[in-house]
């Protein structure tokens, strides 16, 4: 087989899956005419069939059709962010309303993003993977060493959470202190890489206990978790590279004011002990709760202070 032959395959493999649904076949052809070099559009006429699919496939992100025949396109938007096959996975809304009402009810909803009609098809392919690709939030300050990542979904931040991790062992420049929720068994059992960096003492991972939760909210100073870090990385903490996975799960964000004033206590700790760090944080449906996790985002990066 050629090079450019094997290079072709080799992307077909890894094409990433979009599912679209709607009545119009010529919508449903467009996508795939435009879109499938680039990803694996497989689409639906309507919603029957769509969630039989999930057994097999998880795709990257879903578009739906908000007016169709015999189905509620708002109602379909709330079935699949509920649906515990869906809810982790972007769905971007389609129609030829405009209305600004009807965009609000479906941010409201928790879509990722809306699509007017009739599409502008010279800028279609780039639209689409703009807004795909824009979906998990990366806010970095102006010396790169601070990064905070908002990821659509669980299985989203951990793949990214992943990627920082290999990075990280691979630049082989600091140590690495992992601070996660996730017990190490379960974190390293398909990753021998990332056992063999804790082996060697390259990466540490630190796992969060629920009772944490309990106390945290009573804490008048974070330093005590902080002595107990330094405990662990034998008082080096300025030589590691801390990736730090779901720290707003330390506090409760409904109570907006007292998770600020956590938010920058924890951060200015973060700043001032670690020469870099990289903080993961799934992102929320709800749209006042998605502006404020942003907003802690950039405290943590220190690009809020």
């Amino acid at each position: 087989m050629r090079t450019g032959d094997l290079q072709r395959q080799i992307k077909l493999v890894a094409r990433e899956k979009i599912y679209v649904v709607d009545d119009d076949p010529d919508i449903l052809n467009l996508f795939q005419k435009k879109l499938g070099e680039n990803f694996e559009v497989i689409t639906f006429l309507g919603a029957t069939e769509i969630f039989s699919r999930f057994d097999k496939d998880h795709p990257k992100a879903i578009f739906i059709d908000i007016h169709m025949p015999n189905i509620d396109g708002i109602a379909l938007l709330g079935h699949l962010l509920d649906h515990p096959s869906t809810s982790e996975i972007p769905v971007f809304c389609m129609s030829a309303d405009k209305s600004l009402e009807l965009v609000d009810r479906l941010t409201l909803k928790g879509a990722a993003g809306y699509l007017h009609k009739p599409f502008e098809i010279s800028s279609f392919c780039s639209s689409i993977s703009s807004l795909i690709s824009g979906v998990n939030k990366k806010i970095t300050n102006s010396d790169s060493n601070r990064s905070c990542t908002i990821a659509v979904g669980v299985k989203a931040k951990n793949n990214l959470l992943l990627e920082c991790l290999y990075k990280s062992i691979e630049e082989n420049v600091h140590r690495t202190l992992l601070l996660s929720w996730t017990t190490g068994e379960q974190f390293y059992k398909n990753h021998p890489q990332l056992q063999a960096a804790i082996d060697s003492e390259k990466l540490v991972h630190l796992e969060i206990r629920s009772s944490l939760i309990m106390k945290f909210p009573y804490l008048q100073s974070l330093v005590p978790i902080f002595s107990d870090l330094a405990q662990f990385v034998e008082y080096d903490r300025d030589k590691f590279h801390l990736i730090f996975d779901e720290p707003r799960n330390l506090y409760d964000v409904y109570d907006q004011e007292r998770a600020l004033s956590k938010t920058i206590a924890l951060s200015r700790l973060i700043q001032t002990s670690f020469y870099k760090s990289d903080i993961f944080m799934t992102a929320a449906h709800n749209p006042t709760l998605k502006s404020f996790i942003s907003k802690l985002a950039k405290i943590y990066t220190g690009k809020d202070q």
